[in-house]
């Protein structure tokens, strides 16, 4: 789905309100990770995030939650990206096109193949 900036996160939010499930949100900046945080949780969606700056425990912590539950939100930067294992995950949002081929977030090794309502917005 091509839009504006501006409509990106509105977009996300009809996605993930039209298709529940459990949804992998990849952004490119941790920036843009903490402000989609923000925005879902007062849209009380059940959302968590992965990025760099956070500790190695939050991380796994915040992947466990991702896990327990069925229709949760995980955003995550490239680190997520590396070598993340999550069986049953219904959707993948692209939230930014990735620039880089060495993040290639499809990575047939790191995630099933999207479900039938994937995106990149």
């Amino acid at each position: 789905m091509l839009c504006t900036a501006e409509e990106k996160e509105l977009y996300l939010y009809y996605f993930l309100q039209r298709f529940p499930g459990r949804t992998l949100v990849f952004v490119n900046s941790i920036s843009t990770t903490r402000r989609l945080l923000e925005t879902l949780r007062l849209l009380q969606i059940p959302v968590n995030a992965l990025h760099a700056q956070m500790q190695q425990r939050q991380r796994l912590t915040n992947f466990d939650r991702f896990k327990a539950s069925a229709a949760s939100v995980l955003i995550a930067t490239d680190v997520a990206a590396r070598g993340l294992d999550v069986p049953e995950v219904d959707h993948v949002v692209h939230f930014h096109l990735p620039v880089r081929k060495k993040n290639d977030f499809n990575n047939p090794g790191s995630l099933p193949p999207p479900g039938p309502f994937s995106a990149y917005i």
